[in-house]
């Protein structure tokens, strides 16, 4: 499988040239190689794939950990419109990743990304706007003990419960809510 996606990659298939660039940082079916990794995620990205765009931006804040330059790199392409570059471009500014902490800016790069009409960044400024509204009206702090305590009544083994989530009733709600995880888990 591994030859088959080298040569496709060889040839200028961009999914499998990103999907290269992943196995070497996993080492998965060939050696763990992060010079590797990085070639065929920016071979990817020179043909304008945004996920080999964005497989640099990771690169260089999870592998090289050097976060000016990832912040450099995901801002360009924030500038550019991709929306997943500006939810990670608004966390860096929210927190000071790779640039100085301004939490208008992250406010900002948030908004946009939703007026785009990208679902997880409206999910994270309605939560931002609720912590920006409650940190007016004063500190807000974890308290660190339970609030309440509930017994279990339901003697069924977990493994029948795990699924009771699943109500067929609430399909399309389930769908929505894993999307949007999904966006979530994809972006960090």
């Amino acid at each position: 499988a591994v030859e088959f996606l080298q040569t496709s990659a060889e040839g200028g298939w961009i999914s499998s040239q990103v999907e290269l660039g992943r196995r070497y940082l996993q080492g998965k079916g060939v050696e763990y190689s992060t010079e590797q990794a990085l070639k065929w995620f920016q071979k990817a990205a020179d043909q304008g794939d945004p996920e080999g765009r964005m497989e640099i931006g990771r690169y260089y804040y999870v592998i090289e950990q050097d976060y000016e330059k990832a912040f450099a790199y995901f801002e360009e392409f924030a500038q550019e419109g991709n929306t997943r570059s500006m939810i990670v471009v608004a966390y860096m500014y929210q927190y000071g990743i790779g640039t100085q902490k301004d939490a208008d800016c992250a406010k900002k790069w948030i908004q946009k990304a939703s007026n785009l009409g990208d679902q997880m960044a409206t999910l994270i400024l309605e939560g931002y706007l609720t912590r920006l509204r409650l940190s007016r009206e004063g500190l807000i702090f974890r308290i660190p003990e339970f609030l309440y305590s509930e017994k279990e009544h339901d003697s069924r083994r977990s493994g029948e419960k795990q699924f009771d989530y699943v109500n067929p009733r609430n399909r399309e709600v389930q769908i929505e809510m894993e999307a949007a995880c999904t966006e979530y888990l994809k972006c960090i």
